[in-house]
């Protein structure tokens, strides 16, 4: 016991430096007075008896942003509005209605390709009768879709065809590849030309919102992602059991994939329908390094550099150890971070992924006070709250001199008292048979003295009748001799 609490509480140390110099690096990108203000918050909810209910939650994060269901209402209501002041309307499927529908296509189409990309080297007839009857469903939709295009976008075949006058481009037998046309597929000067009036702006609303849900769902897919691998290296021994955490770290790999793939998507499409500007600090465009956790280190520390050396080595080196999704499966070794990196791999010396402060005002690079940013908020009460965890479960094995004392004698006091209890019971048990075998002992003795007792008698009686014999014989040889 005194062996494996002893190592108990050295990993309970160890966690606890961990997380307290993490905590320590991603508070120094604070401000002070907003640290300060956190961590009066914290207080107060930790205080709040339960149910708390009156006290602001930390760790839940509100929508600040606009979602695709949020725009999606707005956009009915905005329709209901134009229907009651005298506008017109062009089919009972709405205009959000429409392209909501074609971007739905639209990932039919991306999830039904990696399928059949999948499924390309030696395809068994069950999966070939899924995907024929997924490419029946999917070329449907298209079907209806383009029956829609036809009343929204009046000017598309037109453009198709002036278009194929530069670059002879044929439809896809295909449905997955048959291009499903948008206002963001064509340039902005000719939108009037080829769509009704407002369709790019409904579309950069729901573009918008999807770049903001496809963040979110990045962000709480690598937030699983860093508890699976912390469980893993934890908990998980063993090949077998390696192998099948493998496999669930792999799955929530490829979701977190996908998001990134869709914010770019969806991040393309925004820029083309309303042009560069200031919501470009906010929807940046996602590089591979840039889909990391907030406690992830970044993936390149660039010193100033020497005139005739490479500069780019740690960037090829890193690069080459990364997969085309910049998300790194597997935590790389402390010995292989330490030959990567040059310089600044403390936990103190981290830059966080923009990811983590999108649609906020907060600049975690200069530090800069701005509004109470949500997301930050509940992210430092998160590693507020490891933190505590991690000095709660070593102090119980760093108690004060004293109080340990009182602790080990109040324990070898009880110690004392199951083993007396302990002694009384066996002794209990064991006397009776000890003294049932004694007493059989001892009877088993006296017999066998009482059977050697009558033993000598009887020897004696035989031996006192041989010797009067020969006394009698002696007699009667004397007697003979004496009348001769």
């Amino acid at each position: 016991m005194g062996e494996a609490l002893c190592i108990g509480f050295k990993a309970a140390v160890k966690d606890c430096n961990n997380q307290r110099t993490a905590h320590e690096g991603l508070t120094e990108n604070f401000p002070e007075k907003l640290v300060s203000e956190w961590e009066t918050m914290c207080t107060k909810w930790e205080r709040e008896p339960y149910p708390k209910g009156k006290t602001v939650n930390l760790y839940v994060v509100p929508e600040a942003h606009i979602s695709v269901s949020k725009a999606l209402k707005e956009l009915a209501e905005s329709n209901q509005a134009s229907l009651c002041s005298g506008g017109v309307s062009y089919h009972k499927v709405t205009t959000s209605g429409f392209i909501m529908m074609v971007l739905e296509g639209q990932d039919s189409q991306r999830k039904l390709a990696e399928i059949v990309d999948q499924q390309k080297k030696d395809p068994t007839v069950i999966q070939s009768t899924k995907v024929l009857e997924q490419r029946n469903t999917l070329h449907r939709r298209i079907r209806y879709f383009q029956a829609l295009q036809a009343i929204y976008m009046p000017g598309l075949m037109q453009f198709r065809a002036n278009a194929r006058d530069v670059d002879e481009e044929e439809d896809s037998i295909q449905p997955e590849t048959t291009k499903l046309w948008l206002s963001s597929d064509i340039p902005k000067e000719k939108h009037e030309a080829v769509s009704v009036r407002g369709l790019d702006k409904v579309e950069a609303k729901l573009q918008q919102a999807r770049c903001y849900d496809a963040l979110n769902a990045l962000r709480h897919t690598l937030r699983i992602k860093a508890r699976l691998m912390q469980f893993k290296n934890t908990n998980v021994r063993g090949q077998r059991e390696s192998e099948c955490s493998r496999a669930i770290i792999n799955r929530v790999y490829m979701k977190a994939r996908h998001f990134a793939s869709h914010y770019r998507i969806a991040h393309k499409a925004y820029l083309a329908l309303v042009g560069t500007g200031d919501w470009e600090k906010t929807l940046r465009v996602l590089e591979d390094g840039d889909v990391r956790s907030y406690k992830d280190p970044a993936l390149v520390k660039k010193g100033p550099g020497r005139k005739g050396t490479a500069e780019n080595d740690d960037e090829e080196e890193i690069s080459s150890h990364m997969d085309q999704g910049g998300i790194e499966l597997i935590a790389p070794d402390r010995n292989e971070w330490a030959h990567r990196t040059v310089h600044g791999t403390g936990e103190t010396r981290k830059q966080h992924s923009w990811i983590w402060t999108a649609g906020g005002s907060i600049n975690v690079g200069d530090g800069a006070e701005g509004e109470d940013n949500q997301i930050l908020c509940s992210e430092w009460c998160r590693s507020r709250a490891q933190v505590k965890r991690a000095e709660e479960e070593g102090a119980g094995l760093s108690l004060p001199k004293a109080t340990l004392e009182e602790g080990m004698d109040a324990y070898a006091s009880m110690q004392e008292a199951i083993q007396l209890r302990l002694c009384d019971t066996f002794h209990s048990e064991w006397k009776k048979p000890l003294e049932d075998e004694v007493k059989g002992r001892e009877d088993q003795d006296e017999e066998a003295e009482k059977e050697g007792l009558e033993g000598e008698v009887e020897e004696a009686g035989r031996l006192g009748v041989q010797d009067m014999e020969g006394h009698d014989d002696e007699l009667e040889e004397e007697e003979d001799q004496g009348e001769d």
